[in-house]
């Protein structure tokens, strides 16, 4: 009698078990077919993929951007790109004149400059600024913003672009977003890389959903370990070049990735993601890597969000003029 109720249970938890493996397998299938669906949609919706972006034959950047192209998106400021497929001067060479020094900005759509016309992007401000301060030689300053660009792609783009036109020196701006691997470019990324099980993801969606998870804190604990180590691996191979680094860590400037309540001007006294940056900074002050923190920068003018920012992550000209202060001063110290 026991030998037999043994062998039922046995036999009920292998039926369980062959169930929800065909069950994950059924969903998982149909849930690969919706995507194949919604990549076909989006393949063709706006004025992205095959015109600004064009896949990148560097599997780990994903997707670049189109040589000698110019957006035209309804209320946005256009974005045209030079003969190397940055949102840059027409007029860059990788041939260095002997007389210049030259500087690469590497970063997202910060650095990009979205929302902003190309003279109200850091990389321009910083360059007059630079050029200003310093007669004896040409300071140029190359702007390698790509959107939607987490810190392996970025890192990815060093390797790749950024070498080739040999930097005297590189500094890479950070936005907090850029430990985030899924979500603020969730598309993008499912498009060029779909995820390895869309059960998984949407299980860990609902789950981040309803624990309330802070959408900063949760990418910084999940991917803190490979954004430092990719920060690491971008510094080694400068250093082998003797290529001074540096990181710029920009803050938030709402609490919620949909606020608009940008009328505070003491938005920084008790910033909540004061703890990231502090970590990074000192991660990067261990690692010995050139570290300017914009949190208390910004804290310290003592403005708005509405001041500085579009939004959550995106800086306005006076935000970019407060950025190319702070790396202007820096550079001018190395140089």
């Amino acid at each position: 009698m026991k030998k037999e109720f043994i062998q039922n249970i046995i036999f009920g938890l292998v039926v369980t078990l062959l169930t929800i493996i065909f069950a994950v397998f059924f969903i998982e299938n149909d849930l690969g077919k919706s995507y194949a669906s919604w990549k076909k949609d989006f393949s063709s919706s706006g004025d992205w993929y095959g015109t600004l972006i064009i896949p990148s034959k560097n599997k780990k950047m994903m997707w670049e951007y189109q040589p000698n192209y110019k957006t035209n998106i309804e209320n946005l400021p256009t974005i045209e790109t030079n003969s190397l497929g940055f949102r840059d001067k027409k007029s860059r060479k990788n041939k260095k004149n002997i007389n210049s020094r030259r500087i690469s900005i590497i970063g997202d759509s910060i650095t990009l400059g979205y929302g902003n016309a190309f003279n109200e992007t850091i990389s321009y401000i910083l360059e007059e600024k630079l050029n200003r301060a310093r007669t004896a030689e040409k300071i140029e300053v190359w702007n390698f913003g790509i959107d939607g660009y987490n810190t392996l792609q970025v890192e990815e783009l060093l390797k790749s672009k950024v070498l080739q036109t040999d930097p005297d020196k590189v500094v890479y701006i950070m936005c907090l977003n850029d430990f985030d691997f899924e979500d603020s470019s969730g598309d993008k990324i499912k498009f060029f890389n779909p995820p390895r099980s869309f059960l998984y993801q949407k299980f860990e969606n609902v789950y981040k959903k309803y624990t309330k998870q802070e959408f900063h804190h949760w990418h910084f604990s999940k991917n803190k370990k490979s954004v430092f180590q990719s920060i690491l691996r971008m510094n080694k191979i400068l250093k082998n070049k003797d290529i001074p680094f540096e990181v710029v860590i920009l803050p938030a400037f709402t609490r919620t990735l949909i606020s608009e309540k940008f009328e505070e001007n003491d938005f920084f006294k008790d910033y909540y993601l004061k703890d990231i940056h502090l970590e990074i900074s000192k991660f990067l002050t261990d690692s010995k890597i050139g570290v300017i923190d914009m949190y208390p920068v910004f804290k310290e003018t003592g403005l708005a969000p509405f001041d500085v920012a579009h939004d959550v992550w995106h800086t306005t000209k006076k935000g970019n003029e407060i950025i190319a202060t702070s790396i202007k001063r820096e550079i001018l110290n190395g140089f």
